[in-house]
């Protein structure tokens, strides 16, 4: 057993800083070194455990040894919260809460010099991960599953949030008939326009704004595999509210006036917003684009985008009024 308690501890790289009465430098097991100590296991001379490629790789380290099974179990974990601190309660895996228990129970009966299983080689490798003998030195406000777990819980509460005020938002745009109303345009708008102008109406100081902005960097974060505090869940939960959630206050305010610019032409058949419109926010706005335009064919500094132009190029959009009037008058 020695021989292989050197090996496993052989393996062990990737540092992790972690609370740990005996360990100050704990390490966790990466793939490789899972790999590499499943091979150790299954590689003994012993007639009684076979290296099977059917058998998951898990299930055979446990055949091989439970309590190096329990190791990866328990380096899983602390690569995950950052300690080896599991609680008492611990749903997603029960049994290695059962094990962590368990060795805190032994170790007190090796330090009394009793009978007990847990040989210096074994307390070596728990140490080598940053296992916690004495849970009663940490706070509960410091382990690292009850920081994940209100971690969790905070973001939950402010999504909940996020949706209530998007649900009231298009409640008060919702008309009898069930359409959307945009009333600074005064037209009706579809719902995907409708729940942009709802997240638009968040204000960016406020505590929804600012969290909502800090979800922003950690998706863009995520979207480039940069390190991130992103999920999958996360992002499958604001997607379902908006698909373009992540855009910034500019974008979003651009964004808006275009879909404005989609409901005027629904309702009057071209893109001509007058300067005089009921709508000052639209008319200054299409008035922008033009200018942005004409930055842009003299090869200056122009916030016109390509794949803005080309957005509302496909709706007819018309650069030059002028000469759209004249063609108009003269045809």
């Amino acid at each position: 057993m020695q021989t292989r308690a050197k090996q496993v501890a052989g393996v062990w790289s990737r540092e992790r800083t972690t609370t740990s009465a005996f360990a100050s430098s704990p390490t966790v097991l990466d793939e490789e070194s899972q790999s590499s100590l499943l091979s150790n296991m299954t590689n003994r001379n012993d007639e009684s455990v076979e290296a099977n490629d059917n058998i998951p790789e898990k299930i055979r380290l446990w055949q091989a040894d439970p309590f190096l099974a329990k190791i990866v179990d328990l380096a899983e974990f602390q690569e995950r919260y950052g300690d080896c601190l599991v609680p008492k309660r611990f749903p997603e895996n029960q049994p290695l809460s059962n094990f962590v228990d368990k060795q805190r129970r032994l170790y007190r009966a090796y330090l009394r010099n009793e009978t007990s299983s847990l040989t210096p080689e074994r307390i070596e490798m728990l140490n080598k991960i940053g296992f916690v003998w004495d849970a009663r030195t940490v706070h509960p406000s410091s382990r690292g599953y009850y920081r994940h777990r209100k971690e969790i819980d905070q973001w939950n509460e402010r999504y909940a949030e996020l949706k209530e005020m998007i649900d009231q938002q298009l409640e008060r745009m919702r008309t009898e008939n069930g359409q959307y109303m945009d009333n600074e345009l005064e037209l009706p708008i579809n719902r995907e326009s409708a729940v942009i102008r709802a997240f638009g109406a968040i204000p960016s100081s406020s505590t929804l704004g600012v969290w909502l902005s800090g979800q922003r960097k950690q998706y863009l974060k995520w979207t480039r595999t940069l390190p991130s505090d992103w999920n999958d869940e996360r992002n499958r939960l604001l997607m379902e509210l908006d698909e373009q959630w992540w855009m910034n206050q500019q974008q979003r305010q651009w964004e808006t006036r275009f879909c404005q610019l989609v409901a005027y032409q629904n309702h009057f058949g071209d893109t001509l917003v007058e300067i005089s419109f009921q709508c000052k926010g639209l008319a200054n706005w299409v008035s922008l684009q033009r200018k942005n335009y004409n930055l842009k064919m003299a090869g200056k500094r122009s916030n016109l985008t390509k794949e803005r132009q080309s957005r509302l190029e496909e709706i007819g959009f018309v650069w030059d009024r002028w000469e759209e009037e004249f063609l108009w008058n003269n045809g």
